[in-house]
């Protein structure tokens, strides 16, 4: 069959532009997480791919195209099945410029599998991925991100392997490192975080930090609040700078400083927890929810005043900067609430609802709402 001028003029947009577009954007962000069509300047569907196909059934790039719009079906509406077929039409389109994508595909398949506990298969998934991007950091040791993504990998493997009652295997991995650095202790301390071997899980990272960190370290926020929850609160911070040192000014890092201010808030270093919170805000006011929450009840009501009217003024921005969204309110109405303000809070917590009603609140302030529901003309906003 002859292919028509709107076919032929689709396949023209995607290999003279679309392809060489993603092409270049493949190489400069190897870690890219998924496809996008509208990364290539146009919009097509599944079904325009496989039309195209049925003409030119020999074009691995458009394989791989359908490949991946099969693989992002699956993803959004939580199809490891359909997932599994992405992964494997990618992989017969054999064109090596997508194997970190093959690799990145295979966490996020697993990622899936252990949100609905199926833990063994899981792990099968993710042993392909790390065993990819190995691969990929052996092929390209200036491209950082491989090895990154390799350990940080490494260590869902070790939880889903615990998580399925093969503990020994993920103990193998522990002991299939033979740690010289800093960031090997990180590694292996990890491995051992996710099959609760705790004590042994401090004992790693107390030595990668006396051999220092070099670069980005997977997980490193977690670990943090590993030692947090401990309340080892200084070793908890170091982690937490060292996170920070080596961020770049996005919002992910917003979540370290909140919670650096919590464990210096513990430490009564009420100055340098306010700093911390401030920019938590400064970088990121969308997710207040999250960083003014880092702050107990308890702890807040036992700090100073003057902290706790700075706290305050740190919600007020927060809904300045989101331009009055209902997480914000939802956030002010959380430190109210701990100060026991109970009508400021209801009345923070009131407009949040009356701006989205379907706002999920923490459980916190779930009694607070309930009283609520069963009184709307307790509300200030009541009409």
């Amino acid at each position: 069959m002859a292919p028509n001028r709107s076919s032929s003029s689709k396949l023209e947009a995607i290999r003279s532009r679309g392809v060489k577009l993603w092409r270049q954007f493949t190489m400069a962000h190897p870690d890219v997480p998924a496809f996008r069509h509208d990364l290539l300047g146009f919009s097509i569907s599944e079904q325009e791919i496989r039309d195209l196909l049925s003409q030119f059934p020999q074009d691995r790039e458009l394989m791989a195209h359908l490949a991946i719009a099969i693989f992002d079906k699956g993803r959004i509406r939580e199809e490891p099945t359909t997932m599994r077929e992405g992964i494997t039409k990618l992989m017969e389109a054999n064109l090596p410029i997508y194997r970190n994508l093959v690799a990145g595909f295979y966490q996020d398949l697993a990622w899936r599998l252990m949100s609905q506990r199926k833990n063994s298969e899981a792990a099968v998934e993710l042993r392909q991925s790390v065993e990819m991007f190995h691969e990929l950091a052996r092929e390209f040791p200036y491209i950082e991100n491989y090895d990154f993504r390799a350990r940080a990998y490494t260590s869902d493997l070790a939880k889903a392997l615990g998580n399925s009652g093969q503990a020994e295997k993920a103990e193998r991995l522990a002991e299939n490192i033979a740690p010289r650095t800093g960031n090997d202790f990180m590694l292996r301390g990890n491995i051992f975080k996710e099959i609760k071997e705790n004590d042994k899980a401090i004992v790693d990272f107390d030595r990668a930090l006396k051999l220092g960190l070099q670069g980005q370290i997977p997980n490193i926020r977690h670990v943090g609040e590993f030692f947090d929850k401990r309340k080892l609160y200084e070793q908890a911070i170091r982690f937490y700078d060292h996170d920070i040192q080596v961020s770049t000014a996005t919002p992910s890092v917003s979540r370290t400083y909140a919670l650096r201010g919590a464990s210096r808030a513990n430490l009564k270093e009420y100055d340098k927890a306010l700093a911390d919170f401030d920019s938590s805000i400064e970088y990121n006011a969308w997710d207040c929810a999250h960083h003014l929450t880092r702050m107990s009840p308890i702890m807040l009501r036992e700090s100073p005043e003057d902290f706790q009217q700075a706290f305050l003024k740190l919600a007020d921005r927060a809904i300045e900067m989101t331009e009055g969204a209902a997480v914000s309110y939802v956030a002010r109405a959380y430190v109210h609430q701990s100060l026991k303000r109970r009508e400021m809070a209801v009345a923070d917590l009131s407009k949040a609802i009356e701006i989205d009603s379907a706002y999920k609140v923490p459980w916190t302030l779930r009694r607070l709402l309930r009283e609520l529901e069963a009184n709307p003309a307790s509300s200030p906003h009541a009409e």
